[in-house]
């Protein structure tokens, strides 16, 4: 079963498997994401986003994770959708054009609110983005250019297999969870 075999990779990744270029390499993508998101936040969608969570948080919401460039936090769900927002705002992500697909505006987000929540550190961080990103990807390369051509929006599809397992592999869910966290994610992603 090919989603068993995807929930062993994420189950029995760690920051020792991975190699230094690769390691490197998700440094310097969470430095572009986080540059983008920075300029994201000031876009108007920063705003709205902010009003949404003053509205509902009021002064009694979580304090879990960070918004990006406004100075707050709010819990993991709201701060993953604000940053997700931003950094995706004025479309200067990172852009995966075999799988027609931008990675970090769609795993990174909710995978940082985890991180904060469960208080990481940076090699966690590494770890989840690196098995988000290759989760993502071969997603993306089994959908093939035919599921964008159809019209379904890749970044968004594939986002949410990149997500579940970046969050997975920090929440260090056993393999049946993840796979089980696979299924709902496959749903979710088809509308």
């Amino acid at each position: 079963m090919v989603t068993r075999k995807l929930a062993e990779f994420v189950y029995n990744t760690s920051y020792e498997d991975i190699p230094g270029e690769v390691r490197e390499h998700s440094k310097l993508l969470f430095l572009d994401w986080l540059g983008v998101a920075l300029a994201g936040s000031k876009e108007k969608i920063g705003s709205v986003i902010m009003e949404l969570i003053k509205e509902i948080d009021g002064e009694k919401g979580a304090r879990q994770a960070t918004v990006i460039g406004k100075g707050i936090k709010t819990d993991v769900l709201k701060a993953a959708l604000a940053n997700g927002s931003m950094s995706h705002a004025l479309d200067l992500d990172d852009y995966h054009a075999p799988t027609l697909c931008h990675p970090t505006a769609a795993f990174l987000p909710g995978i940082l609110a985890v991180a904060q929540y469960k208080k990481l550190g940076g090699q966690d961080l590494v770890t989840a983005m690196t098995v988000a990103f290759d989760i993502m990807i071969r997603v993306g390369f089994g959908a093939k250019r035919i599921h964008y051509d159809r019209g379904w929006h890749a970044t968004s599809t594939l986002g949410k297999f990149g997500a579940t397992a970046g969050a997975a592999n920090l929440l260090g869910l056993n393999v049946d969870e993840i796979v089980n966290a696979f299924g709902i994610a496959g749903t979710q992603a088809g509308g």
